[in-house]
Formats: structure tokens, C-alpha cells, sequence
């Protein structure tokens, strides 16, 4: 049994005809196994804020409207119905674990208005150990090529986009974290660079590894970071970030650190070439904003 309490804060202290009056609720949704939507209708003076209590997980009121809507525990019958309406494409924020991206490498705070691509990076990078088959975090879409001409939400705050090497470091990120990927950019209209990033198959296979492990942030050296995701054929994906804004930095990644030792053979995902084969370990200048990205095999 569901128990709710619905509440309505008056905009007066004395009962009359002008106070809200709540009427009979309107309950729809395909029954039954479906989701449900009350719609609790009022007459009277305005302006009326609603409160719940006892709102089970899943669910949200609009206290404006005191409409209450929920789809938790029903995903597929969703999934069926807006695919009924012709919907291709689903994107569920069940597991969000940061504000709103804007199109932005750093901005220079993080609040609901104000949250580039590195200050997610940071929100969403602790929470590796959570991320697995079924329950991925998601730290917002990809804001690859959007237009910074455009008045939308990603490009307020003081967002000015990025460049293209930003973009990459972008891609590289979310697909070493296991994040869910939705290119926010128009696809209509993309010019080769930002076709290039979006439809790089080595790295989106890294993205797609059935193990579904997110990315380690193994070593933070300050400007220099190293990540590593352990793939399903025993091979690793490892990022090697430059967050400095004007210097190269030389970083390496060690055997040890990945618990492998012996010679392995390295490919770089963005260079799309075989670099050779190392032992003990692997190093590469990097310029400021880059994230380079190789794969080192199993033996």
C-alpha cells in the first residue's frame, strides 16, 4: 500500500471560499504494473504550494502543482510506451551523480549553473567502485561540437566551448569512466573534427567493454593524472591527463600500478597506431588539455 501525505500551504490563515479547496484526484496510467500520475486539482486563491510525505523512492511532487509522477520499478512498460510513440531514444537520469554539464574545459565554480567538463571529472572519478553492468554513473552528456553561437543551457555561465583537443580529452574522459554516451551536438551539421572524435571506434569500444569497469584515477601528480580501466580480454585502457594550461608534462604509467609485469604491446587509440612493445612501463609528453589514451595488452 502506498502512503502519502499531500499537503497545501495556504496563502491565508482563515478558512473561506477564497482558500484552496482540493478536489477528487485524477489518477491515470495504463493499469495495472504501470506507472501512475496524480493530478490533484484546486480552486481558490492563488498562489498554492503543495508538500508530500511519505513519497516512496521514484517519486517527485511539483509543488506547484501538486501534480505527483513517478516511473521507478517501471522502466520497461516506459520503454514500451515511448517507443509506441515513436520515440528512438531514451535517456534515463536514474544515477546522475553530478550537476549539469556546461560547455566549458574549467569554469571557475560548481553550482547548479557552473559545472565544466573538469569539475565533473573530479565529481564523478571517486565513484568508480559504483559503476558496473545495470547501475553506470552518469556524469551528463558530451558536449562535443556544440555550437557555442547558440543560446542554449550549456553555453550560459560564462561557457565558451572548448577546443578541439578539450573535445578529445572530453570523449577520452567519459568513455574511460564507463559513462553513458549522448552526443548533445547537432549531428546534422558537424565538421570533421568533431565527426572524428564522436565516431572513434577504439575508443567507444573501451566505452563498451562488457566487463564495465569505470576508470581508476590511479596517480594524481596535481597537473598530471593517470587513469586506468581494466578491460575484458585482460588488456588495460589508460588515459594520461595534462591539466596545465600552457606546459607539456611527461607521464607515465607503471607495470606495477596495473598489477602486470613482462613486455606488452601499446596502441594508441587516437593515433590509431601500434607504438611498440614496453616493458615495465609507458611514457608520453603531453601537451596542456590532452588526454592521451593507449591500450596495453595482455601478453
Amino acid at each position: 500500500m502506498l502512503g502519502v501525505f499531500l499537503g497545501c500551504n495556504r496563502p491565508d490563515s482563515g478558512i473561506n471560499q477564497n482558500s484552496p479547496v482540493i478536489n477528487p484526484p485524477l489518477v491515470n496510467g495504463n493499469y495495472p504494473k504501470t506507472p501512475f500520475l496524480f493530478a490533484i486539482s484546486t480552486e481558490g486563491k492563488r498562489p498554492v504550494k503543495w508538500s508530500a510525505e511519505g513519497l516512496p523512492r521514484g517519486l517527485d511532487l511539483d509543488a506547484s502543482t501538486g501534480i505527483i509522477s513517478g516511473s521507478y520499478g517501471y522502466e520497461e512498460q516506459d520503454a514500451i510506451d515511448f517507443a509506441s510513440w515513436g520515440i528512438d531514444l531514451l535517456k534515463y537520469d536514474y544515477w546522475r551523480t553530478t550537476l549539469d554539464i556546461r560547455n566549458a574545459w574549467l569554469l571557475d565554480v560548481y553550482n547548479a549553473g557552473s559545472n565544466s567538463i573538469m569539475q565533473i571529472l573530479d565529481m564523478n572519478a571517486p565513484l568508480a567502485d559504483y559503476a558496473g553492468p545495470g547501475h553506470w554513473n552518469d556524469p551528463d552528456m558530451l558536449v562535443v561540437g556544440i555550437d557555442t553561437s547558440k543560446t542554449t543551457v550549456v553555453n550560459r555561465a560564462g561557457a565558451k566551448g572548448c577546443t578541439i583537443e578539450e573535445y578529445r580529452s572530453h570523449m577520452s574522459l567519459w568513455c574511460l569512466m564507463a559513462a553513458p554516451l549522448l552526443a548533445g551536438n547537432d549531428i546534422r551539421n558537424m565538421n570533421e573534427n568533431v565527426r572524428e572524435i564522436l565516431m572513434n571506434s577504439e575508443i567507444i569500444a573501451v566505452n563498451q567493454d562488457p566487463l564495465g569497469k569505470q576508470a581508476k584515477r590511479i596517480r594524481d601528480d596535481g597537473d598530471a593524472e593517470v587513469f586506468a580501466k581494466p578491460l575484458s580480454d585482460g588488456s588495460w585502457a589508460v588515459g594520461l591527463l595534462n591539466r596545465n594550461d600552457s606546459e607539456n608534462k611527461n607521464i607515465r604509467i607503471d607495470w606495477k600500478e596495473l598489477g602486470i609485469n613482462g613486455e606488452r604491446q601499446i596502441r594508441d587509440l587516437w593515433k590509431h597506431e601500434d607504438l611498440g612493445r614496453f616493458s615495465d612501463y609507458f611514457g608520453s609528453s603531453v601537451a596542456p588539455h590532452q588526454c592521451v589514451v593507449v591500450r596495453i595488452f595482455n601478453k
